[in-house]
């Protein structure tokens, strides 16, 4: 089981030496986070290939350099989640 989600943050920043320059001086800086919950288990070589993959996708996707993609991953116990209103730790 994989669940994903995506949110496109917006932060303004401003640097020490824009401030001095102009006070009103902001900079806009879009940045993808992609959330991925999933079952444990995973090799942490499978775990680098999809954040990898994901990156890769949503940076051409979205015409962004690579260094603004975010990827959090999530391994959730299979006693956290429930389907049918039974923990799937019971469904094996």
């Amino acid at each position: 089981m994989l669940i994903a989600e995506f949110f496109d943050f917006k932060f303004k920043f401003r640097s020490p030496q824009s401030e001095i320059r102009n006070p009103q001086y902001r900079k806009e800086s879009s940045m993808p986070i992609v959330q991925i919950s999933l079952l444990p288990g995973r090799t942490p070589e499978k775990k680098e290939e999809l954040i990898k993959n994901v990156t890769d996708a949503i940076a051409d996707t979205l015409q962004i350099p690579k260094d603004r993609v975010h990827i959090v991953l999530s391994e959730v116990p299979k006693e956290n989640l429930g389907h049918g209103g039974i923990p799937l730790s019971k469904l094996d």
